[in-house]
């Protein structure tokens, strides 16, 4: 259905029977809206289940087409004169423009453009409609009715330990079926539901720090670091927050424990040895460096940092003036590092390279429409601290976000019931 006869239909809905048909079938879109959406969250890190004998191939197609579908159910349920009057809609569109424009010179990587488009416009989408969703009906999509923490905690501590079955411990350290890196950032975003349903005070915060231990145990034996870090951040900031400095300094010392503890007994790294979530320099893991900046910390960081810092000052020195500016395109800027060149593990610096200036000017702006001046709720601090953490992932990761929302969709419900909270404010 095209916007002009949405548009038409929602002129008519108080007479004739087109917009009749509409409002019912916008009021059971938006009544299916959460449980949907719960479906298509928990589909969107599973890729495959031990002992389950499921194609990851046909799994990824259906998954595709329930996506298209989601699409549609939001496109029926959207007020469209109200979602298109936006800042957001404004930057989503600058951002569709940007990459339609390449798309259209360069005429190369068709498939990773469409793609690109698709994901907005499914972000577009669904942060619109939360935002027009009524709070009389639950923050969140009602996240207090389809999460229910203890479930999850009892699964994941289900997985910590049988990890030892060969299984079992082969999803883990496949992240089942999701790569491990982007399980343990999907992983992270279980970890905020848990202390966003909990509630505030500091007993509900030790309730939530204890049913997150699973999922924190489960993130180390993936060997998954970035997503870990992100979930024992939110752990500190929540705890700061409910018990300032005498909570967060004991929530420290345990999560260090747990940590520790998870790591020395993760059955993974014997068979897996990148699951191993301490990797220091010097092993086999480092052994290799070209020193493009000579010795010293640098060089120490590079090699931490899995050579992210070598690479991404390898792609920019590529890049003059006229690159900077206008972009080169996607999947056409990398950096070099161990004898390869590699996509830049950062989303905003990939952004100035690929799209020019505009496209990482709508990129950076649109990420930071949660953070205008106004008044929180409770909810809403929990939801900037969450968002806060994905933005600072997005300096180490190549696709995140706006790029890869398979390992970020409560990352955009948190962003929409920001602005939805804004948006309220400003009334």
């Amino acid at each position: 259905m095209s916007q002009t006869a949405i548009c038409t239909l929602e002129a008519g809905e108080k007479s004739g029977m087109a917009g009749k048909i509409y409002r019912q079938i916008r009021a059971h879109a938006e009544m299916l809206f959460p449980w949907i959406f719960t479906g298509m969250f928990v589909l969107s890190g599973i890729y495959e289940i031990p002992f389950v004998p499921l194609d990851v191939g046909l799994i990824t197609w259906i998954k595709k087409i329930l996506f298209v579908l989601f699409m549609a159910l939001m496109a029926s349920a959207l007020r469209w004169p109200q979602a298109v009057n936006r800042q957001f809609t404004w930057w989503c569109g600058l951002w569709i423009v940007v990459h339609i424009l390449h798309w259209s010179f360069r005429q190369e990587f068709e498939a990773i453009y469409l793609h690109r488009l698709v994901q907005i416009t499914y972000i577009w989408l669904f942060v619109s409609l939360v935002m027009q969703q009524k709070s009389a009906t639950g923050n969140f999509l009602a996240v207090d009715r389809w999460f229910r923490p203890a479930i999850v905690s009892v699964i994941c501590l289900f997985l910590v330990i049988f990890s030892t079955y060969p299984q079992i411990s082969m999803a883990i350290s496949n992240g089942l079926g999701n790569n491990r890196v982007n399980f343990s950032i999907w992983l992270s975003q279980l970890v905020f539901l848990m202390f966003l349903v909990s509630g505030s005070g500091r007993e509900n915060i030790r309730h939530a720090l204890l049913l997150s231990s699973p999922v924190l145990v489960l993130q180390v034996f993936s060997g998954g670091r970035s997503g870990l870090l992100v979930s024992l951040g939110l752990c500190l900031y929540f705890a700061f927050r409910a018990g300032n400095v005498r909570l967060l300094v004991t929530g420290a010392i345990y999560l260090m424990l747990l940590v520790w503890l998870s790591a020395s007994f993760s059955p993974l790294p014997e068979q897996y040895p990148g699951t191993a979530i301490f990797r220091m320099p010097g092993s086999a893991n480092f052994s290799t460096f070209d020193p493009a900046f000579g010795g010293g910390v640098l060089a120490w960081m590079d090699r931490v940092s899995s050579y992210r810092i070598g690479i991404m000052a390898s792609a920019l020195e590529s890049l003059d003036l006229g690159t900077a500016l206008a972009g080169v395109g996607v999947m056409n800027f990398k950096g070099a590092a161990i004898g390869e060149f590699w996509d830049v593990h950062n989303i905003y610096v990939r952004a100035l390279g690929e799209l020019g200036i505009f496209g990482f000017i709508s990129l950076v702006i649109l990420l930071l429409l949660p953070y205008r001046r106004g008044r929180s709720r409770s909810r809403t601090y929990y939801a900037k601290a969450f968002c806060a953490g994905f933005l600072i992932l997005g300096m180490v990761h190549p696709e995140l976000l706006t790029t890869a929302i398979s390992t970020c969709m409560i990352y955009w419900l948190a962003y929409a019931e920001i602005l939805k909270s804004q948006s309220e404010e400003a009334i």
